[in-house]
């Protein structure tokens, strides 16, 4: 037996995933750019790269005010508060540690950009990325890597920025843009916010997985 006609078809597993109401948008008028982090904290999450970038940056004074919450456990931990303690980040970088959905919720509310530009190390590899579909929900923009399925949940230069956290004169511009230029962040954001409503809420995948099976 041999099938001769296949179709694939790609379902994001974003079934859990519901539309904001209007009143959970925060507007985020503080002058401070808030970026955000939710994730294991691991070396191929990429943010020990970010926080290089971030010093070498504000070293040469080329950034708006911003504060970075990064959110999660792991490995990395000690090394990662280690790294804001050396490249004096302390006043702007905060581990904030395990947190539960109504604080993520928070979080995400009060924030500008989702930062995690993931990468590949060894045979490990962002899957899908559903973090970034979530800060999309909530009009957030974000800074993905390359590697993996990433670039299916962000679209580089449209719903925001897929660059090598490993290429570091990429990743600076890349920090550049999305803590200074406040335009490009709500355009991306709009963008993203369109493309979740359009392909990853919840309830359109739910039915887009039962059409399939009806096949």
């Amino acid at each position: 037996f041999k099938i001769t006609d296949t179709k694939r078809i790609v379902i994001p597993p974003t079934y859990s995933l519901e539309k904001l109401s209007k009143e959970k948008k925060n507007s985020r008028k503080n002058s401070i750019v808030s970026l955000l982090t939710i994730c294991r904290l691991e070396k191929r999450k990429g943010i020990l790269p970010v926080l290089r970038c971030l010093s070498n940056l504000n070293r040469n004074k080329l950034l708006k005010p911003f504060r970075w919450n990064i959110c999660g456990e792991g490995l990395d931990h000690k090394e990662i508060k280690e790294n804001i303690r050396k490249l004096n980040l302390s006043d702007q970088v905060f581990l904030i540690g395990k947190i539960n959905n109504n604080s993520k919720q928070k979080f995400l509310e009060r924030s500008d950009v989702f930062v995690m530009p993931s990468y590949k190390v060894n045979d490990s590899v962002e899957g899908f990325g559903i973090s970034y579909v979530e800060a999309a929900a909530h009009r957030i923009p974000s800074i993905a890597g390359l590697d993996g399925g990433v670039t299916d949940a962000v679209i580089d230069s449209k719903t925001g920025w897929c660059v090598d956290p490993l290429n570091q004169e990429q990743l600076e511009n890349v920090l550049k843009e999305a803590i200074n230029n406040k335009d490009q962040r709500q355009k991306y954001g709009l963008a993203a916010e369109k493309k979740f409503s359009e392909d990853f809420l919840g309830e359109k995948v739910f039915r887009k997985f039962m059409d399939a099976i009806s096949i």
